[in-house]
């Protein structure tokens, strides 16, 4: 859990992949929508089994994520101009007839699937033109696994010295 809002990631040396961003978006929107949900009668105009199965995707979709996954990529296109739409018309057809909290919570959730959306179409273009593939992809793992093995033969180094020097 730790790790799940960190800036470095497996993928963050993909240049022009902006998915783990989308993924942390996805996240808190479903967090924001599923924390407001118990304190607003009909907070979306459809039932709380939809809105609560809406969540689930949304956090599946977070979940699978990733640049050797192109269709999830273009998916998440569709979902944040979807969730945008959305909560930025339930924002504005609000204003004025429901709680100020409940009209800034669609607000706020038309503000964060904005920046999704912009996110995910940097990632899906960079698809698009071939800038991100299953090499470069491949290539920027290998980057990462062989920091990764640097830091690993470093402590492994550090736990012989240690063993060596009597110390517990």
């Amino acid at each position: 859990m730790n790790q799940l809002f960190s800036t470095k990631s497996a993928t963050s040396n993909i240049p022009h992949y902006y998915g783990n961003v989308v993924r942390r978006l996805f996240i808190l929107n479903g967090a924001i929508v599923l924390l407001a949900l118990p304190f607003f009668k009909a907070f979306l105009p459809v039932s709380t089994l939809a809105v609560t199965t809406t969540i689930v995707f949304l956090i599946i979709f977070a979940a699978l994520t990733n640049p050797m996954l192109p269709w999830v990529n273009k998916t998440n296109v569709v979902i944040s101009a979807i969730g945008l739409i959305i909560f930025e018309n339930l924002a504005i057809a609000s204003y004025g007839l429901v709680a100020f909290e409940q009209t800034l919570i669609y607000q706020v959730l038309a503000g964060i699937f904005f920046f999704s959306l912009y996110f995910g179409v940097k990632t899906f273009r960079a698809m698009a033109i071939g800038q991100i593939t299953p090499a470069t992809v491949m290539e920027a793992s290998a980057g990462e696994e062989a920091e990764s093995n640097k830091s690993n033969k470093e402590i492994l180094a550090e736990m012989q010295k240690d063993d060596h020097s009597g110390s517990f």
